[in-house]
């Protein structure tokens, strides 16, 4: 784990080897880690904490996160996708993890298992459910509400996405690249989706 200076030096933070990290997040001044499988990694499946100021670490919790392809920092917890992508074993459920009590939970409905985007864009999770990085989905965007708590989910147009390498939310909007990394064949578009 490194701390990079904006000029360019950086610094080794501790000693810890943290090489099978499959995604790291930052939620009020700590970083959270999985320790997974996905991505060709070989980690024990661990949620870690780390305090960047003094290098502490600690386990979060007893979920195993080995097949976490996605984790989404929102509101102040973690959310979790564990599926089939990057050799992912994971059934496709939608995990919230709370960061205080250390709880996890599978919520809402649907079958993620094939997710290979998973991005916040006003209040809203989007899914894309496509064919990148070994997942084999039929292409739909799926927006699942988490503004009123319902976790209820609907598909958003009929647009095939199966060809999504990446997503983000920006004003209010999606954009969508239509890329060719890992088994997609896009058509090398940007697309404005409405949220």
């Amino acid at each position: 784990l490194y701390r990079v200076e904006l000029d360019g030096t950086y610094t080794r933070v501790g000693a810890s080897d943290w090489k099978h990290t499959t995604q790291m997040h930052a939620v009020d001044g700590k970083l959270y880690l999985t320790y997974g499988k996905v991505f060709g990694c070989n980690g024990g499946g661990g949620l870690w904490r780390v305090d960047p100021a003094d290098v502490n670490h600690v386990k979060v919790g007893n979920g195993d996160w080995s097949n976490a392809g996605h984790v989404l920092a929102y509101n102040g917890a973690l959310y979790c996708i564990c599926g089939q992508l990057c050799n992912g074993r994971g059934a496709g459920g939608l995990y919230h993890v709370d960061l205080t009590t250390e709880v996890h939970q599978r919520i809402g409905g649907g079958d993620w298992s094939n997710a290979t985007q998973l991005v916040e864009c006003g209040g809203s999770f989007y899914v894309v459910c496509g064919k990148a990085r070994g997942c084999r989905g039929a292409g739909g965007l799926y927006k699942i509400n988490m503004a009123d708590g319902s976790q209820a989910h609907h598909r958003v147009g009929d647009t095939d996405w199966s060809d999504a390498t990446h997503v983000i939310g920006c004003h209010g909007s999606l954009l969508v690249v239509q890329g060719w990394i890992s088994g997609c064949r896009g058509n090398g578009g940007l697309y404005r989706v409405l949220c």
